[in-house]
This record gives C-alpha cells, structure tokens and sequence, in this order.
C-alpha cells in the first residue's frame, strides 16, 4: 500500500506540472497567412508539425493576450488535438466557375518508405509533390475536357487519416461563357454548391522533445518522418482560361500538452 501511495503520489504530481496550450498554425509559406488561391490540377500541401511557425494563442497567452505565456517555459510537448476548418470558395464571385472536384487530404508517411517519398518530394511540399513522375507517388486521370480529376495516392507511401470530396461551381456548364452579356452561363442559385466547408477534428498523440532549446523552436525538421502530417488539397475539374480559379480560407489549431 505504501509503493502504492508513492506512485500515485508521483502521477499527480506529474500530472499537476503539466499544462495546456492552444497553437495557431499558418499555411505555407507562412507568408501566406490563413488563405491561398488553389491551382487548377495540381496539389496544395501543408506540414501540419511546424511548431515554430505556430502561434500562442488561448491559454498559450499571457493576461495582456500576446502569445506565447512566458511562464510555460516547457522544453517537451504532446500534441493532443487538432481542429482544422476551411472554407473553398471561387476567388472571384461574379466571374464563372465551372465544377471543380475538390480532394482533401490528412496524411502520414509510411515508416518503410517515409524517407524516400521525402526524397522525391523535396521534403513534402507542393512543388516536390507536383514533380513527381505519374505513376509513382500519386495516380491521376483527367476529367473529360478538364484538368487532372481523379486521384488515388501511393497505398505504400501515405497513411490517410482523414478524407473529404466535394464539387464546387457557380455555373452548371463545364465551360464557361466570358464576357457573358445574354446570360449563356446558367448559374448556380445557392450557396451550398457555391461555398463548400470542410472541419477535421483528429485526436493526435505526437510526443516532441529538442535536442536543446525548446519545442516552440522545433522546425519540421527537427520531427521524425512517421511522426510529421500533412494536409494535401488537390483541385481538378473542368477548369478553361475564361473561368475563376478556387480560394480556401484557413483555420488550423492544434492542443498542446506541455511538460519539462
């Protein structure tokens, strides 16, 4: 009883010292801030493990609300939670848009093969995804009259945690119609088919720890393959010239469990 006693004693100790923390992340570049405009036929890909491009925000703030608090001071974090909402909408509302199929991904490496998707992608970013060779890390075939559609990901190379499909358009037609004096495009007439938003809420249980220093200093890098994930949002459709292209708005916070 008393071993018994100790150790519970040292739990709640344990457990007392720990604190919790609330992280904005940007998209990338982190210039970008919150919102991007999406390229026809192509991926879009956000490292979700940067912890030093996040922001305090929350309990992460001090009582004046600039982030982060000072008193944290933590050199190790767990990654418990993240909630991330976007919203797709075409950039330029009163131009055409023809249907776009909108693909949106959360996703790990596989352990065998993390370090060589890394390698072919440049460290998994939106460029290197979008060089690689068909066939290899990603399956792609176009839409009829349109821009690459349908996408199926490399099984052996990414672990998909999380998936969402939709359509986006304001006209009906695959082909838009600009100028468009005599209303020869035949518009959407709600919103639901016109805005489209995604939320993705995923229990995480990421342990991260620096070599020196602290975590909020920890790039991508820093993370082990296995361990880092990443939001992909691909774009096909029947994209034309005379058509707008898509816009997605961001709101990606993670919960942080912070300990020294």
């Amino acid at each position: 009883m008393s071993i018994q006693r100790q150790l519970t004693a040292t739990k709640r100790k344990v457990r007392d010292r720990a604190q919790w923390s609330q992280w904005t992340l940007p998209l990338e570049p982190a210039s970008t801030g919150s919102q991007i405009d999406l390229t026809d036929g192509e991926f879009y890909v956000v490292g979700l493990t940067r912890p030093a491009a996040m922001t305090g925000i929350f309990q992460s703030t001090n009582a004046q609300g600039q982030p982060p608090v000072t008193a944290l001071n933590s050199n190790i974090a767990t990654y418990r939670s993240c909630d991330i909402q976007l919203l797709f909408s075409p950039v330029d509302s009163l131009t055409p848009m023809t249907p776009r199929i909108i693909r949106v991904y959360v996703v790990s490496l596989k352990k065998d093969t993390a370090a060589d998707t890394l390698q072919l992608t440049n460290g998994m970013n939106s460029a290197g995804l979008n060089a690689v060779a068909p066939g290899v890390l990603t399956h792609i075939t176009n839409s009829d009259g349109g821009v690459a559609t349908l996408v199926k990901l490399n099984p052996a190379a990414f672990r998909i945690h999380h998936y969402r499909e939709f359509t986006l358009a304001n006209i009906v037609q695959e082909t838009a119609v600009v100028p468009d004096p005599d209303s020869e495009n035949v518009a959407i007439t709600n919103t639901g088919d016109a805005l489209k938003r995604v939320r993705i809420r995923m229990r995480m249980n990421t342990k991260i720890k620096p070599a020196t220093g602290r975590w909020p200093q920890m790039t991508e890098a820093d993370i082990m393959p296995t361990e880092r994930k990443f939001l992909i949002v691909h774009v096909g459709g029947w994209a034309s010239l005379a058509s707008t292209t898509v816009h997605m708005d961001s709101n990606i916070v993670f919960n942080m469990r912070e300990t020294n």
